[in-house]
């Protein structure tokens, strides 16, 4: 299950046009890490996507996903933050419980994966954001 921002989408199909990549970081864990994403993508005049494991996030909270965000906005190139493999509720509620705060990731994938039967994998459909 993806809930892609419309941000996220518009960088996907920028990424399909002629000449134009996608910088994808996929392991966020610091500062050093966005900072380091945010600098090659502007060096590159590319598109990119910071994506944060739910461990960081349950580290961080909201003050480092605050600082990703802040970081993306003020890039000169487009740049989306996404929650990678939410495997649990919790990473979702922590996720939802800070988007009611204003501090809200661009996208969010939730890994379902580890799902022994389609009945565990649907119970998280409930805790996805539509909007």
């Amino acid at each position: 299950m993806l809930y892609l921002g419309v941000l996220h989408l518009k960088l996907c199909q920028k990424a399909l046009t002629p000449r134009t990549h996608l910088s994808i970081q996929n392991t966020c864990y610091d500062a050093n890490c966005v900072i380091g994403l945010v600098r090659a993508a502007e060096r590159c005049r590319s598109p990119a996507i910071i994506q944060m494991f739910p461990v960081t996030l349950a580290y961080g909270k909201g003050p480092f996903l605050q600082f990703c965000l802040n970081a993306a906005r003020e890039a000169s190139v487009p740049i989306a933050v996404s929650l990678d493999h939410a495997t649990d509720p919790e990473h979702l509620e922590l996720a939802l419980g800070l988007a009611e705060r204003g501090i809200a990731f661009d996208s969010i994938m939730v890994d379902a994966s580890h799902a022994e039967t389609d009945e565990e994998n649907i119970v998280l459909a409930p805790l996805r954001r539509t909007s």
